[in-house]
């Protein structure tokens, strides 16, 4: 394995860690996003990733109901299979998308759990239906931590290759920018520009 590969697995596993060992909001941690970008970025191995981060953190925070936290690691796994859809497309909107069908499926996976596994609910429709409705208050924080996490790992290096490539180019113009020109002086030049170009407004 190259040791860029191993380092930014370590990356990832140290952010679940710390994302779950630092102050946070109920639910709003990095898991969901290390999974995606887990699963994206080395196959269905990659799954194993926010795996090792929740044990890791369960280690220091304490394990509980085996089966409770069985569900929670298969959410992660599961939604970390939605990764694959962000092979052909890391746009914001892909991101967002597949960020929030991730925050759903937890979602309902854990409190069905929950409400299967535990007797704090009625193992009965109108049970179900009140755990889920006392879980609406946890999934607004985790959809915004994977919405934001989702972003900062799949969106920052696009936006370090932009800057870049601007540094380059401002290297390769000798450092020297351009000075725009006023709107009007525009306008007054066109009637000079080549067919076919356009006018930048400023």
């Amino acid at each position: 394995m190259r040791r860029e590969t191993i380092i930014e697995i370590g990356g990832l596993i140290a952010l679940g860690v710390m994302s779950r060992l630092l102050p946070h909001l109920p639910n709003m941690t990095a898991m969901s996003a290390i999974a995606l970008k887990a699963r994206t970025r080395f196959g269905p191995l990659g799954l194993a990733v926010p795996l090792v981060s929740m044990l890791l953190s369960d280690a220091v925070i304490g394990f509980y109901n085996w089966k409770l936290l069985l569900s929670v690691y298969a959410s992660f796994a599961i939604v970390g299979m939605l990764g694959v859809f962000l092979k052909r497309s890391q746009s914001v909107v892909a991101i967002a998308m597949v960020a929030t069908v991730g925050s759903i499926i937890f979602f309902l996976v854990t409190n069905a759990a929950v409400w299967a596994l535990s007797s704090w609910y009625p193992h009965t429709p109108a049970g179900l239906l009140a755990c889920y409705a006392a879980g609406l208050l946890f999934l607004f924080p985790m959809l915004c931590g994977d919405m934001l996490f989702s972003f900062v790992l799949f969106r920052s290096g696009h936006a370090f290759s932009s800057a870049r490539a601007s540094i380059d180019a401002w290297k390769l113009t000798g450092g020297h920018v351009p000075t725009p020109s006023h709107s009007s002086n525009a306008i007054r030049s066109a009637s000079s520009r080549p067919p076919g170009t356009t006018i930048s407004p400023t």
